[in-house]
């Protein structure tokens, strides 16, 4: 299963840093306009259970 957020709903849930530093992204990639609020990323189980979400939760949301 994956799972896609946008930029913005992953730092709605605060959890940008932790996503950059798991996919190894630079942590300004939004601030300096390489990635835009609109932007999507598709994530697998494994990397939400390592962001501290579970499937289960995000669909009840």
């Amino acid at each position: 299963m994956k799972i896609i957020f946008t930029a913005s709903e992953l730092v709605e849930r605060g959890l940008w840093n932790n996503y950059c530093t798991l996919m190894d992204f630079d942590h300004y990639i939004a601030a300096d306009g390489r990635v835009t609020e609109d932007e999507e990323f598709i994530l697998t189980e494994e990397q939400l259970n390592s962001l501290g979400l579970y499937v289960s939760t995000i669909k009840s949301e």
